[in-house]
């Protein structure tokens, strides 16, 4: 079941594939409770919190009003306390505050400057073993972009030799640079992206003052950015999950050697979250499928070979059914469910009349074999003067009801029908009923007043706007 806790109206909500913001207390009396730190506005950070089985969150709780509309990073050691930083607004300057972790509930502390003689952007943080932090992160300088790396060795009161110092620079200059810290036990890893053409990486060992000297490059290619993830399995391989233009990636370091590449998936992609599950690679990621159509999917390595991809859930993806109605008509239903999903322009239509709804009492059945609470619509011609009715069956008729996000009479594209804010929201009372001989949950949308001007689908789907995902 998808829950909602909060809503932003930052540009990167949950943020990127490279940076952390959800984590569970590891141990005592606490463990298990999550934490999720988010941008609630473009300046707003703020933190919510909840306990299994995560039914009930906290309400919002600020931790910084001084940001820029960038995305934050944070970091949770083994007490529960957590690291966080992020870009100040119109200094851009890098700060960082810890969140202490004490009596169930986490603290603020002071606001400390990382860096502030340069423009900052894009942090990824860390906290070794040796309660040593580490942050890398994006400095722009003269229209160019730098990845850049300091330390703090007393929990983060001090960073390298203050706010002037610039750390050590691991990267040349280019039209864009991503970076994320990723700890090998004995090694730190800088993995970063540069000018959409090059992942590569940089590595210190523990003991080591500085970082090897060059960098090295994991992959060349197109479209390559802040798509990628990478992390480290308990038997010491350092996994990357990376996008290009065409294709999700993976590739693999044993200590000695990179594989080769393997695709796990040949659809556009965005969003790539790499876990290790033991020592299986398991990646978190969305599959592109329309504009603002986004279906999140996982895949995982078994016997040696990436698995085909899985849906993550059947809230948010592709219709089983999508039938159009036009009760007038020789043959009143038509299905539409391989045209909904596809992105094809302006196929989705009663095959009598060519539109989606015309006249009173047409109208579209939509149908899952599980309970679903959004709907995602785009339309080839947006329908003027018509009003629809929205109904689910209540097991012994059909029940009408307002969508959460207000009704919607298909005259605008593209549009988001949320029946109800969650999955928790819907109503105990929907039950399966039979359409075409088809066993599903049932939204139906019926036209009450006729169109002037008739819409036309292009793609109707339950898929989520995915720009980020967060981990």
């Amino acid at each position: 079941m998808i829950k909602k806790i909060g809503t932003s109206s930052s540009n990167f909500g949950t943020g990127l594939s490279i940076q952390r913001k959800l984590f569970v207390a590891p141990a005592g009396e606490y463990q298990g409770r999550m934490i999720v730190i988010f941008p609630k506005t473009s300046s707003q950070i703020v933190y919510v919190w909840a306990d299994p089985p995560y039914d009930e969150w906290s309400s919002e709780i600020t931790i910084a009003s001084d940001s820029a509309d960038y995305p934050c990073t944070a970091w949770m050691d083994s007490d529960g306390n957590v690291y966080f930083a992020y870009t100040v607004e119109t200094s851009f300057d890098l700060a960082f505050r810890k969140l202490t972790f004490d009596n169930g509930y986490w603290a603020a502390g002071s606001i400390i400057t990382i860096y502030g003689s340069g423009a900052s952007f894009y942090p990824s943080i860390f906290k070794d073993d040796w309660d040593r932090l580490i942050v890398s992160w994006t400095l722009e300088s003269g229209g160019e972009y730098f990845i850049h790396s300091k330390r703090s060795f007393n929990d983060g009161a001090d960073w390298g030799g203050g706010p002037d110092d610039a750390g050590d620079e691991l990267s040349s200059g280019a039209s864009s640079a991503y970076s994320q810290i990723v700890y090998k036990p004995n090694q730190i890893f800088c993995i970063y992206s540069l000018g959409g053409t090059t992942l590569a990486y940089r590595y210190r060992d523990m003991i080591a003052a500085v970082w090897t000297p060059g960098e090295i490059t994991i992959y060349s290619g197109t479209g390559l950015s802040e798509k990628f993830s990478a992390a480290a399995s308990p038997d010491l391989r350092l996994g990357v999950a990376f996008c290009d233009t065409e294709h999700l990636n993976y590739k693999e370091f044993d200590g000695v050697s990179w594989s080769g590449v393997e695709v796990i998936d040949d659809t556009p992609s965005v969003a790539p979250r790499l876990l290790f599950n033991s020592e299986v690679p398991q990646v978190f990621y969305a599959r592109e499928v329309g504009t603002d159509q986004l279906i999140p999917y996982m895949c995982y390595r078994e016997d040696g070979e990436f698995v085909d991809p899985l849906p993550v859930s059947p809230e948010a993806g592709s219709f089983d059914k999508v039938i159009c109605y036009r009760p007038i008509a020789g043959q009143a239903y038509y299905d539409k469910s391989a045209e909904a999903a596809s992105e094809s322009t302006g196929d989705v239509y009663h095959e009598a009349s060519g539109k989606l709804m015309l006249s009173d009492g047409d109208g579209i059945y939509i149908g899952q074999s599980e309970k679903f609470y959004n709907i995602r619509i785009i339309l080839s011609t947006n329908g003027l003067g018509g009003t629809i009715s929205w109904y689910y069956w209540d097991g012994t008729g059909w029940k009408v009801f307002i969508p959460a996000s207000g009704i919607y009479n298909f005259d605008s594209s593209p549009a988001e029908v949320l029946l109800w804010e969650d999955g928790s929201q819907i109503p105990s009372d929907w039950q399966s009923s039979t359409v075409c001989n088809n066993a599903k949950y049932w939204i139906k949308a019926i036209t009450t007043t006729d169109f002037t001007t008739a819409p036309v689908g292009t793609q109707i789907t339950c898929a989520l706007n995915l720009s980020h995902i967060g981990g």
